[in-house]
């Protein structure tokens, strides 16, 4: 079974690619049209999770003066200067999601005639965003919210279920996505590793690091306001290594820290498993699960760290919005996370796999208020350098004036 959804997946996602990269080569080699200067931006992806929606779209909606347009499964919260367009129910059932959306942003592309067209990760959402910005003459952006993860050996790591059912590296399925990647005419990176990524494998068009955005808080807690030392933001599966973790936890336990005070923010499929687990390991009394919740600004300000041993990460939201509320990350080396974090300075960035690196890093800071206070301060600062939404905002604006049709005559 497991042999033929491998099959199933190589033979979709090559033959759209392929099909996908052909498109756009004949219509950039055909089109003579003059494109539109409408100010507008249509942007394409899923949006399930609220806080991602939040953290990505209102500064392209700032940066932009409103007039944006964003092509989704389903109803999203109201954003002034936002039009949200989503196919009905019985679209979805009868097309697939990604062939509605398919559909639904080409009517109002070729309606409303945006001037960028963008779409978040490859596979379905910047696909579609190729198709449609390519069938209206616009400029055509790629938003490579999973780095590199996205298309090494042909994205089999990557969490959409079509991707991850290839079960291991595919070098056809790569092949065709780094083709189809080098149609789009920008890219949006999230930090320095996906960039140099890209450029190893020849694309040649404008690559801009702008990272998801977050709001800071007008003021934070001090070290004794915050009661708990270490806390975990994020989805309890595989992909963020939880069970790394609790055996960190453990290990901090075990070295004789009185009273360590853990709280794990999120759910997801492994939880029992860890809860298990941490009753095994004796550090039940340590560990407050919160599961899913609506204040997590509120639990940072609670804590003093923040802890991510993930195999995976672009650069994450809960990183970046842990550090603007002043608490010292130790996060994985993996993906665009050392563009963020500087090891030693304003946090902690061991090896994904080194226990003891973690643990060397949480006794240095947790219980030591004076070397606490440093970093916390560091890690605020460069936080809000990084993704407050004014930066963001920014990034995002300079982009927009580049690439808007009367821009590009000016120059």
């Amino acid at each position: 079974m497991r042999g033929v959804r491998r099959f199933a997946a190589v033979v979709v996602l090559s033959t759209v690619y392929a099909v996908a990269a052909g498109y756009s080569r004949l219509v950039r080699f055909l089109w003579r049209g003059k494109k539109q200067g409408t100010g507008r931006v249509m942007l394409i992806g899923t949006f399930h999770n609220p806080n991602w929606f939040h953290a990505h779209v209102p500064p392209v909606v700032e940066a932009n003066g409103g007039n944006v347009i964003l092509v989704c499964d389903e109803p999203i919260d109201h954003i002034d200067g936002l039009q949200v367009i989503y196919p009905p129910r019985l679209a979805n059932r009868l097309l697939s999601r990604a062939g509605a959306k398919l559909f639904w942003a080409l009517a109002a592309a070729i309606r409303l005639r945006p001037d960028i067209v963008m779409g978040y990760h490859i596979f379905p959402s910047a696909i579609i965003g190729l198709i449609v910005g390519r069938s209206t003459n616009a400029t055509v952006g790629y938003q490579m919210t999973g780095g590199q993860l996205e298309t090494e050996g042909g994205g089999w790591h990557a969490e959409n279920v079509v991707m991850s059912s290839l079960g291991r590296p595919s070098a056809i399925v790569e092949r065709r996505v780094l083709a189809v990647v080098r149609q789009f005419d920008e890219i949006i990176v999230r930090g320095s590793r996906a960039e140099d990524h890209l450029r190893e494998h020849r694309f040649a068009g404008p690559i801009r690091t702008i990272t998801g955005s977050v709001v800071v808080p007008d003021n934070y807690a001090g070290y004794d306001d915050r009661e708990y030392d270490l806390i975990f933001v994020g989805r309890l599966t595989e992909y963020k290594r939880p069970d790394r973790l609790v055996n960190v936890i453990r290990r901090v336990v075990e070295s004789g820290v009185d009273d360590f005070k853990v709280l794990i923010v999120g759910d997801g499929p492994d939880r029992a498993d860890l809860e298990a687990q941490s009753v095994s390991d004796g550090t039940v009394d340590n560990i407050e699960w919160a599961g899913q919740r609506s204040d997590v600004p509120d639990l940072l300000q609670r804590a003093r760290m923040f802890i991510l041993t993930s195999r995976w990460e672009g650069v994450s939201i809960a990183l970046l919005e842990a550090m603007v509320s002043g608490l010292v990350p130790v996060v994985s080396n993996v993906g665009d996370m050392a563009d963020v974090v500087i090891d030693g300075d304003n946090g902690f960035i061991p090896q994904e796999d080194d226990i003891d690196a973690f643990v060397a890093a949480i006794l240095d800071v947790s219980r030591n208020r004076e070397r606490w206070s440093e970093m916390s301060k560091r890690a605020r600062d460069s936080g809000v350098a990084k993704a407050s939404r004014a930066a963001v905002a920014a990034r995002w604006r300079e982009m927009f004036k580049e690439n808007r049709p009367d821009e590009r005559r000016a120059g």
